[in-house]
């Protein structure tokens, strides 16, 4: 069966309901399945999703849990942990993300340092933090786009210290990194194990962060940069070295190393890695750290006893779970354990059929790959005939352990313990002749463990385990004598209304040994007092409404016992799931609101803090397993874009309410998947295919999640019967190996043939392009032909002037693509090539050079020639420079205005007219050297009969090296003083601009321009305006030596520096307290979200909004505004999210109460604002009359203005005026036509100060106006 992928699982039965209460009728209480003489008890409860546990010599006792709360005991009998430090806004606590690792210093208290290891909420090329949560927040999500396993949120990963405060249980404050990397694009296989091991160096492990539904080389974007290609280019077979294939970054062709399924081994106070590493000797910091490699989420570690011996537990994907060790983490070769090429004993199908190189490389190399210690299938028991989960449960190795003395019996002296958190279940493998652990003496020690996470040696030697879903921490302790029995306890029902009638029953209950008598004691009203009841089966009824802790406490004729408990609720609030219905069919990607409320016989209302919400997926091959997505608290009402998984898979939406007394009630309801039918045949029928981690013979089938990701690959050569079959071709036209989305219900089939087909397409004949801004470039090319058929395309492209080290960034099915995000002002080069489905590629086309324009600071382009020679049928005119009397000049560009100066018709656009004012520029190219060259431009310039105007020139191996002259006829006349010490070089862009009767020469490197010199003169004011740029030189001229020319005009006073993003919208509602609507934001830098939201109610408090969110992110408040008069309320807020990603959210707005006339959301998106303090200032009032006014005193020059009103116009009903410099962004109607509302935005406060921002409504009626100013990004 498949590999499941998030460790953290839960366990609940089959799946077979709709919908269900999560409190079940009956419930059976007891501990894990244990050998004679052991039994277990919980040493801490209450804990939240716990995830390791460390023992400090003093008796404190650490505990970590996920979403990055450090908790700290002062023993085994304390009670209530102290907070010694909280992480939460730093970890991304997401999926299988969060905070994993915690350790002691070995001299703790001593050295008072605590350990961690965390998914660190950083995108390694964004500075912001965090980048995708909320500060302070326990849960966090990851919105769509990027969509968490679409595009992935991309955090990394940090090893921090932090300092325990003398004399107390709670930290300095302070977080020092020593190690930051590891970066993740997918929410599984993050962060794993920090320990010290016995060499006093500080040992730490994390997963590959790759996908876990199809095979990842680093095809989905390639957001962190992997070779052979930069961020955003597209990975291929079979160089790609992305994606799963990170945890082979030590074999990488060129670098660099990462840290990605590693374990590493650093100094424990500055990260670096030691000195006695086997890599030390390399330059790279990463390899000097890493001391194993090859691993695909080494989630727990541990140290043999008395020896450096490192052994791993590797969680696997599809088949198997490794143990793997590391004798001598010291001595090289570092060892390779081989994921992603190798999976246990095996090669991984998937991977090795996509003959990636990275693989095959290793294939090849004798010895490059270590083995699994041991490896153990996902569908076969550990142990024939145990009670442990096996075959339709999957498996996650979870926890390592070697036992240390104590008080175990002989027999576990020296032997492994190992955890599977999938299966429940705690083995033991037995120490052999050797004193290694004998994998031929594997025992089941522990059967229905609490879904451990973790393994400890504590306190007396005993096995400690972490229990991630319950919430507590177990100790497994044994007696040689006298054995306490075991309890169960069964009850029906947990939960109901008053008055609740339970039954009790604890017959189930045993000893272990053999012939021993039982007594019962209950404590049925929870106050610690046992003697309630003391018969086998009891009942009560329970009268006021509570949580009651209920214990059964069993005793044997010996005097021993044991006690166990289990909640029952009486009473208590009532939970109700509104949206999304149980009919809810969902398809990756798509956009789900949860909504809800709750009643209570003892409480009227309930606040959004009552809600906790989570979001939960099944993935049920046989029987369940879950992954927790995501949680929201304290919001009545969120949205979430559902996920990428396997199929068989659906959702679960739980709801928790917890009412003013504490007592909870929990709904859930459970929402299965769009599903369609991908059929598989290959030509001849009865080859294998793999399909995401399986791979079958044809014909066959696979359901898969509609919109789900899905790979393929057509594994070549294969052999069936004695006859060898190559690869030819897919029915869909892919490459051999390839992602298909699950649209829609298709058939795929791969074709082989007899021989192998090495014929190459033919070369793209030509490139070419033309640059359509400073960012942008459309590129162009012929068709290429094939034998059997063209699948597409690889465009490459470098960078600068003459350079040749192209890289990969599209890999187009058509012959052209517009390159994007390009940098003003630089020369790029592109190559193209085809390819078939194979992989044959034909040869390169001709390199096409293209130069983008340079930084345009309010210039309009009205026409750029790229050289490719279709612009101008004069260029290339041969004439004789007057100037530097060079006879091999040539006129290389041009462009010919044929109007009078001063007509404003002429050569316009965007409303720019360059007659008079204008400007032109030529980018150098190659030019040869030594030989003394001019490149020159000209600007208001008559038709060349004529020859009169102004030329700015730039002078190679000449004295001058750049000036101005005044052209008339042929005579040049200098104007202002030359510049004599700058060098010009390729790529160098000059610029000549007149204003007025002001000449400028700017030299322009990238997006810096310098002026070199202004002149004025006034002789040239009218007449047929022409510009051209032309090159003159004392030798051989060619096209080559200018790379591009432009020229344009000047705009009008720019609207405002920061540009709205085009659309608004707005949504409105009724009698509600929440509503929801769809938001776009386009592709800007620097993007912002701004929502306005207004509402009247007869009751004051129910206006306040509790909480605005897109797609489950919360938006931050900036200002509140209230107005009630008359019996009437009405509200004004104004929120925001700085750096929004761009596509499609869900805006939703949730009031205090439900709302008795209206509520209205209002959204506006903006580019280039400051993403670090981007309010600038707020402002608001209220108020009765026909005008709402408010005034706002902006501090940044250049401060966007927006507003959000109220008018309480309804006799008669009509829309607001817009005050006067105001835009229009929202203008509307309220639900029923009742009030009017809208938004408007001043573009551009160009100077700081003040500022009203005004509406007019038609009656004399109550109104609030609310008003902030964003700054300008730098």
């Amino acid at each position: 069966m498949r590999k499941f992928k998030n460790l953290v699982l839960l366990w609940v039965g089959a799946c077979t309901a709709l919908t269900y209460l999560l409190s079940p009728t009956l419930a059976v209480v007891e501990g894990a399945t244990l050998p004679a003489g052991f039994s277990e008890s919980v040493v801490f409860s209450g804990l939240t999703e716990p995830t390791a546990v460390r023992f400090s010599p003093d008796g404190r006792v650490f505990v970590a849990e996920k979403s990055g709360l450090v908790k700290v005991f002062d023993s085994l009998s304390d009670t209530t942990p102290t907070v010694f430090h909280d992480l939460r806004t730093n970890v991304h606590n997401f999926w299988d993300r969060g905070l994993m690792g915690l350790e002691l210093h070995p001299n703790f208290p001593t050295i008072p340092y605590v350990y961690v290891l965390y998914t660190y909420d950083k995108d390694p090329n964004n500075a912001q933090v965090p980048r995708w949560g909320t500060p302070g927040a326990t849960s966090d999500g990851c919105p769509t786009p990027p969509g968490a396993t679409t595009d992935g949120c991309v955090v990394s990963g940090r090893l921090s210290q932090i300092e325990m405060s003398s004399g107390s249980n709670v930290s300095t404050g302070t977080e020092i990194a020593l190690v930051e990397g590891w970066g993740q694009q997918f929410p599984s296989h993050s962060m794993d194990t920090v320990m010290f091991g016995p060499d006093g160096a500080l040992y730490a492990s994390a997963g590959d962060g790759a996908h876990f539904s199809f095979a990842d080389y680093g095809q989905a974007g390639n957001p962190l940069g992997d070779p052979p290609i930069g961020i955003g280019g597209v990975q291929t077979p079979p160089t790609a070295e992305g994606g799963a294939t990170r945890t082979q970054s030590l074999r990488r062709v060129s670098g660099p190393a990462v840290l990605n399924g590693t374990i590493i081994r650093v100094d424990p106070f500055t990260g670096a890695a030691m000195p006695d590493n086997p890599l030390f000797s390399s330059p790279d910091p990463n390899a000097r750290r890493i001391v194993g490699y090859g691993f695909r989420n080494p989630f727990r570690f541990t140290f043999r006893p008395g020896t450096n011996d490192v052994w791993i537990g590797d969680v696997g994907w599809s088949s198997w779970e490794e143990i793997d060790r590391i004798p001598n983490p010291l001595t090289a070769p570092v060892r390779n354990f081989g994921w992603p090429c190798y999976e246990g004993p095996n090669r991984q199908a998937s991977y090795d059929a996509i003959d990636l190189n990275i693989c095959e490389t290793l294939y090849a190399q004798a010895g490059g790959h270590t083995a699994p210690y041991f490896a153990y299938n996902h569908g076969q028991p550990l142990v024939a005939g145990d009670t442990c989960r096996s075959a339709g449960f999957g498996s996650a190795i979870t926890g390592l352990a070697f036992n240390q003395g104590g008080s175990y019996p002989a027999t576990y002296q020296g032997a492994l313990f190992f955890a599977d958190r999938s299966r429940r279940c705690i083995s033991s493998m037995f120490a052999g002749a050797n004193g290694l652990p004998d994998p031929a003496t594997r025992a089941t020690f522990a059967a229905d463990a609490a879904y451990p996470v973790d393994l400890q040696i504590g306190p007396g030697g005993d096995v400690f385990y972490v229990d991630f879903d319950g919430g507590t921490i177990r100790r497994i302790q044994y007696t040689s004598g006298n054995q306490a029995p075991n309890v169960v306890i069964q009850a029906t029902p947990l939960a109901g209304p008053l008055p609740l009638n339970v039954t009790f029953d604890g017959s189930a209950s045993s000893d272990p040994n053999i012939g021993d008598t039982l007594t019962y004691s209950w404590d049925l009203n929870g106050d610690g007092t046992f003697g309630d009841a003391t018969t086998v089966q009891t009942s009560r009824q329970y009268t006021q409404a509570n949580l009651y802790n209920v214990q059964l406490k069993v005793t044997d004729n010996h005097g021993a016992s044991n006690i166990e408990s289990i909640s029952i609720k009486a009473g208590g609030p009532t939970a109700f799931i509104d949206t999304p219905a149980a009919s809810t069919q969902w398809q990756v990607g798509q956009s789900l609101t949860l909504s809800g409320h709750a009643t209570s016989p003892g409480q009227s209302t309930f606040p959004p803090s009552a809600f906790s919400w989570e979001i939960i997926m099944h993935h049920c091959p046989s029987n369940c397993h879950t992954h927790p997505i995501q949680t929201f608290s304290g919001v009545t009402t969120a949205s979430f874009s559902a996920p990428d998984h396997e199929y068989p898979s659906h959702l679960e939406i739980k709801l928790t309410v917890t009412d003013a007394a504490g007592l909870k009630d929990t709904k859930s309801v459970l929402l299965n998947p769009q599903t369609v039918t991908l059929n598989f045949a290959s030509t001849p029928s009865g080859l294998e295919l793999v399909v995401g981690s399986s791979n079958d013979p044809t014909p066959f089938t696979k359901t898969v999640i509609q919109g789900s990701k899905n790979s393929v690959s057509a594994a070549t050569p294969q052999t069936m019967g004695a006859t060898t079959y190559h690869f030819l071709s897919w029915s869909d036209g892919g490459n051999q190996s390839h992602l298909i989305t699950g649209s829609a219900s298709a058939s795929y089939t791969a074709t082989y043939s007899l021989t192998a087909d090495n014929t190459q397409p033919t070369m793209p004949s030509s490139l070419t392009g033309n640059v359509v801004n400073g960012t942008q470039s459309n590129l162009s090319w012929p068709v290429s032909t094939d034998n059997v058929g063209v699948t597409g395309y690889e465009l490459e492209r470098c960078q600068g002037v003459g350079c040749a080290n192209f890289t990969l960034i599209a890999t187009p099915t058509t012959s052209s693509y517009t390159d994007t995000g390009l940098t003003p002002g630089v020369s790029y080069s592109y190559r193209v090539r085809a390819r078939d489905a194979v992989g044959n590629f034909s040869t390169y086309s001709p390199i096409f050079t293209n130069a983008t324009l340079p930084p345009t600071n309010g210039r309009a382009i009205l026409f750029t020639d790229p050289f490719n020679r279709t612009d101008n049928a004069d260029l290339g005119t041969a004439y004789t420079d007057s100037y530097t009397g060079f006879t091999t000049g040539r006129i290389l560009s041009q462009r010919l205005v044929p109007s009078a100066l001063g007509t404003a018709t002429v050569e316009q656009y965007t409303g720019v007219a360059t007659p008079n004012n204008q400007w032109s520029e030529v980018t150098i190219g190659a030019l040869a050297g030594g030989v003394a060259t001019q490149v020159g431009t000209h600007v208001r310039l008559t038709n060349p009969t004529t020859y009169s105007g102004y030329r700015c020139f730039a002078a190679i191996n000449q004295t001058n090296k750049a000036g101005i002259r005044r052209v008339n006829g042929g005579t040049l006349t200098t104007l202002g003083t030359n510049d004599t010490t700058t060098i010009w070089g390729a790529g160098d862009t000059l610029r000549c601009e007149i204003q007025g009767t002001t000449i400028k020469l700017y030299r322009v490197v990238g997006t810096t321009e310098t002026l070199l010199i202004s002149a004025t003169d006034a002789t040239y004011s009218s007449g047929t305006t022409g510009i051209y740029a032309y090159v003159a030189a004392g030798g051989t001229v060619t096209d080559a030596q200018i790379n591009r020319f432009a020229m344009g005009g000047f705009a009008a006073a720019p609207s405002g520096t920061i540009p709205f993003d085009a659309v608004s919208s707005s949504a409105a509602g009724n009698t509600t307290n929440a509503i929801s609507w769809s938001h776009s934001i386009g592709n800007g830098t620097n993007r912002f979200l701004a929502v306005c939201t207004q509402a009247r109610d007869t009751v004051a408090g129910d206006v306040a909004v509790t909480a605005v969110t897109a797609n489950g992110f919360l938006l931050t408040k900036v200002r509140s505004d209230l107005r009630t008069n008359g019996g009437t309320s009405l509200g004004t807020e104004l929120w925001y999210l700085a750096s929004p990603g761009i596509g499609a959210y869900t805006i939703t707005v949730t009031w205090a109460g439900a709302l008795a006339s209206y509520g209205v959301g209002s959204a506006t998106s903006y580019f280039g604002v400051n993403q670090v303090t981007p309010i600038d200032a707020h402002a608001g009032s209220g108020g009765t009359g026909t005008t709402l006014s408010t005034a706002i005193t902006t501090v940044a020059n250049h401060a966007l203005i927006t507003d959000c009103a109220i008018g309480q116009a309804n006799t008669p009903t009509a829309a607001l005026t817009v005050g006067a410099g105001q835009t229009t962004r929202v203008n509307r109607l309220t639900t029923g036509a009742v009030d009017s509302v809208g938004v408007s935005t001043v573009n551009d406060k160009a100077v700081a100060g003040s500022e009203t921002m005004d509406w007019t409504q038609v009656a004399a009626q109550n109104w609030v106006l609310s008003a902030v100013s964003l700054r300008p990004a730098p």
